[in-house]
Parts: structure tokens; C-alpha cells; sequence
């Protein structure tokens, strides 16, 4: 049962790019939890370039604004936009009395709830969310953090919010850096590892683009296994290696070049960057 007990009735997205755009699809196909009664209508985008307002209006019936002034009242407003841009909205939604009522959700990397709150009216209550690219196409992971105004209850509303985009957990904020370095990341080391399986297949003899498949199809549906069977990633790997075999081959191959180690390094590089921008 959820734990929550909250349903908006006027949303705000301010930014319209890819991610804003995902989660304005989202809240409309939403059809349980705290936005599914929410039609085109009571929605409203706040995007700067007329073509992509245009383009929002046409596509999901939804009003578009430039300017973050010309907001009216909400009870939600969504944060989708890059953390270089959040000083200047931030200074725009300070001025926003109706805020101090409002529930407001930041998918802007590196950017803690306590600078959000220090800037929104008194009484807002702040929860930020690190959502992954795949989000777009609703296969997203996100973790999501309450600020200091912000209850439990408030953090399960959001990760109710993006389960209509994929999976969410619930995090400490402490945790986000560690996030955004597994997932945040992860899709781009995922995308460089297709990378070098389709070069290693093109070296083998195999056309570019079938070399592609075959390591896309295979990352998916490794995926897709280790979560239908709950079995993990040590035993998926263990159930694919025969003694003496080309998997332990391969395996031993990459052990050797530090497959393991470098993958580990480039994720405590990304927690580490993390951190430096979130200071």
C-alpha cells in the first residue's frame, strides 16, 4: 500500500528538454498514485525557446510559458533543468509567495535541497531526484532524497512519481554522490562497453552494425534475466562460464587487462566529481 496520502492538482515542469519532456509524458500516463487524475490542462511548461513550447503544446495539449514569472499558483513544481540555469530560476521562484504551500522536486545534478530551500520561499518542501537517461524511454532508474523540510512520507510521493517512468528508490542525500556515480553514470559506461564489444566484433569479421546488435540485444537481455529471476549478477556470470571454456577465456582475458579495477575506478571518479560540483 503506499504510504502517502497526497495528490497534486496543478503541476508546473519548469524546463522542457528530453528529461522535462519524459516526466511531463509520464505524469499524464500516470494512472495510480499522486498524479492520475491529472490532465493536459493542469499542467503548465516553462521553457524559454518558442519552437520547443511549440512543439510541447502540439504534442500533449499541454500550456507552455516562457518565463517562470508568468507562473500562476501550483501545488507541484518540477525542477528540470540544468544545474548551470538553477541559479537564475531559483532567483525568479523566489519570488513566488505561493511556494511556501508548494511541493518542489529537482532532477538538477549536483545541486543539494538545502541550496534549493535557502532560496524558495519558507515552507517548501524540497525533494531532489537524480533520474537516469533511460527515464526517456521509460526504462529509468531514479533515487530520490528528502530536503530538511521534506518528510519520508514526502520522498515516497517522488518515488511514486517516477515509477511511472521506470524504478526509484529512496535515499539519503548523502548517498546521491554514490548514485549519480552507479546510475547517473552508468548508462554512458554501459553504451562505451556496446562500444568495444561491436569494435571487437568488427576485428572478428562481422558487419559494424549486426556486431552492434548482437552486444545491445545482449546487454538488454542480461538485464532483463538478472531482474525476472532475482538470481543476481555472481550467479548469472556463473551460469555462462563452463570450465575450460570461451567464457572463462574471456573472462580471464579482461581480468588480466583490469576490467574489474577500471570500472571501479571510473565510478569512484564520477562519486568524486559529484561531490566537487555539489560543493
Amino acid at each position: 500500500m503506499p504510504l502517502y496520502q497526497t495528490s497534486f492538482n496543478r503541476v508546473a515542469i519548469i524546463g522542457g528538454g528530453k528529461m522535462g519532456e519524459a516526466i511531463l509524458a509520464g505524469l499524464l500516463r500516470a494512472r495510480t498514485g499522486p498524479t492520475a487524475t491529472l490532465l493536459p490542462e493542469h499542467l503548465t511548461v516553462v521553457n524559454p525557446g518558442l519552437e520547443r513550447r511549440a512543439y510541447l503544446q502540439e504534442t500533449y495539449s499541454v500550456p507552455c510559458i516562457e518565463r517562470v514569472a508568468q507562473l500562476e499558483a501550483c501545488d507541484l513544481v518540477v525542477l528540470a533543468v540544468k544545474p548551470q540555469v538553477m541559479p537564475e530560476v531559483l532567483s525568479e521562484l523566489a519570488n513566488c509567495s505561493w511556494l511556501a504551500q508548494a511541493y518542489v522536486l529537482s532532477i538538477a545534478a549536483g545541486i543539494s535541497t538545502a541550496t534549493i530551500e535557502a532560496a524558495l520561499p519558507s515552507g517548501a518542501k524540497v525533494v531532489r531526484a537524480m533520474p537516469n537517461t533511460p527515464l526517456t524511454v521509460g526504462h529509468g532508474i531514479t533515487a530520490v532524497c528528502a530536503g530538511s523540510r521534506a518528510s519520508a512520507n514526502d520522498a515516497h510521493v517522488a518515488q511514486e512519481l517516477f515509477e511511472a517512468l521506470g524504478e526509484a528508490v529512496v535515499v539519503e542525500e548523502s548517498q546521491m554522490d554514490a548514485v549519480t556515480a552507479v546510475s547517473g553514470s552508468g548508462p554512458a559506461y554501459v553504451a562505451a562497453f556496446i562500444e568495444a564489444m561491436t569494435q571487437a566484433g568488427e576485428e572478428l569479421g562481422l558487419d559494424a552494425s549486426v556486431a552492434e546488435k548482437l552486444a545491445t540485444a545482449t546487454v538488454e537481455g542480461t538485464a532483463v534475466l538478472l531482474r525476472e529471476t532475482g538470481q543476481g549478477a555472481i550467479q548469472t556470470r556463473l551460469d555462462v562460464c563452463s570450465p575450460g571454456g570461451t567464457t572463462l577465456a574471456a573472462l580471464n582475458a579482461m581480468e588480466n587487462a583490469g576490467y574489474s579495477k577500471s570500472i571501479m575506478a571510473g565510478v569512484h571518479a564520477a562519486a568524486a566529481r559529484s561531490k566537487e560540483l555539489s560543493q
